[in-house]
């Protein structure tokens, strides 16, 4: 009973969540939703952000922002990051 009421409530939350994955065309040009272990990979650090208004001829279109920056850092002897983004239609 209990296993079945979680598959239930998870279900239900599947339902209500809507998205769309990003297609960027230069995805290149964004390296951290490329590979995120492209984290802290310069030197400098590298703030990214990419802006796309998907089929903007049609009437409702998703406009994709994708902002992310990352560094390097020698005490942790890798990179740590920080990534949003923001998916909506037109």
């Amino acid at each position: 009973m209990k296993k079945a009421f979680v598959v239930l409530i998870l279900l239900n939350i599947c339902m209500l969540t809507n998205g769309q994955d990003a297609n960027y065309s230069q995805f290149y040009a964004n390296p951290l939703y490329l590979n995120p272990g492209f984290t802290g990979t310069s030197a400098a650090p590298r703030l990214v952000v990419n802006y796309r208004n998907q089929w903007p001829q049609k009437g409702n279109t998703y406009v994709n922002y994708s902002l992310s920056c990352d560094q390097y850092f020698k005490k942790m002897k890798g990179g740590d990051w920080v990534r949003s983004f923001k998916t909506a239609p037109n």
